[in-house]
């Protein structure tokens, strides 16, 4: 069997509605509740899961997790949304990370975590992890576990696509020459260059100078996104119109899209249309499947 592999970060989100965020300290009511597994590789592998066809490949995590409660419950329902764990997954005696997310009226989220210790205890990945693997995405919260896969499948020819958010100047920098592909948010991006006053088009600019031979592209949100595939110019893409509910997972979805659709054999172009129309789409907070995203992406 055929697989995409996510390598990175999963997470126990607690998340509440709530009518607005504040600043200010106080006891607030929120509109509802409920749990899910969160985290960057996480929300991008559930992605995928969504959108798999019945020859599509399977779907691999490797998100180190402990053995506690909130592990349990996390690799648990990443398991029963038909994600396979990559052992070791589950690390004895570790924690697991976990999030307060808020999410406003108009879809708009903010987070607090609590960073796990599972990754700091795991073994780094090997070849077995990568066997059968079709296509591979990293994300920065596990920078070992993330370079180690990066240079795996840099030998043994596997595509490969760094989810490029916010994280230490110098993960970020070590990691995006290993990966075919580099999707930064915009926040990751100035974080990449460890400069939050220039412009955005001048640090994409110097994101492409500095990844020669990479596809990169910066997401904006309700901006659209900026692609310079590899040896071509930067084009600028806006993003679908639709009602924002909650923006939580967006952009995680975009890049689980994406990395399927390039395993599927899509062309570079369409399959970022993919990862564009499943980030709108999660967006919308309704439920949606394969033949909805491959629609709105004009392949239908």
């Amino acid at each position: 069997m055929t697989h995409i592999a996510f390598v990175g970060h999963a997470v126990w989100d607690h998340i509440f509605t709530v009518p607005k965020l504040l600043a200010e300290p106080g006891k607030w009511v929120a509109n509802s509740f409920h749990c899910r597994p969160g985290g960057m590789s996480a929300n991008a592998a559930l992605a995928a899961q969504r959108l798999r066809a019945a020859e599509s490949p399977a779907v691999r995590l490797a998100a180190p997790m402990g053995d506690d409660k909130i592990g349990r419950a996390l690799a648990g329902d990443l398991r029963a949304a038909g994600v396979e764990l990559v052992a070791p997954c589950v690390i004895a005696g570790a924690r697991t990370s976990t999030s307060v997310v808020l999410v406003d009226a108009q879809g708009e989220r903010q987070g607090h975590n609590v960073r796990g210790n599972a990754q700091e205890q795991a073994p780094l990945p090997d070849e077995t992890w990568l066997a059968g693997v079709l296509a591979l995405q990293v994300d920065p919260r596990w920078p070992p576990g993330a370079q180690r896969a990066l240079e795996l499948a840099r030998h043994a020819g596997i595509p490969s696509l760094l989810d490029a958010d916010v994280a230490p100047t110098a993960h970020l920098r070590a990691l995006a020459p290993l990966a075919d592909w580099v999707v930064f948010s915009t926040d990751g991006l100035r974080a990449w260059a460890d400069d939050h006053s220039a412009s955005l088009p001048s640090l994409f600019a110097a994101a492409c100078v500095a990844l020669p031979t990479a596809h990169v592209a910066v997401t904006r949100g309700a901006g659209g996104l900026i692609w310079r595939p590899t040896g071509q110019a930067a084009v600028t893409w806006p993003a679908h119109s639709v009602r924002a509910v909650n923006t939580n997972g967006a952009g995680d979805a975009l890049h689980g899209a994406l990395l399927l659709a390039l395993a599927e054999g899509l062309s570079p172009e369409a399959a970022l249309r993919v990862g564009m129309a499943a980030a709108a789409l999660t967006c919308t907070a309704q439920d949606f499947g394969r033949s909805q995203v491959w629609a709105m992406a004009g392949l239908a």
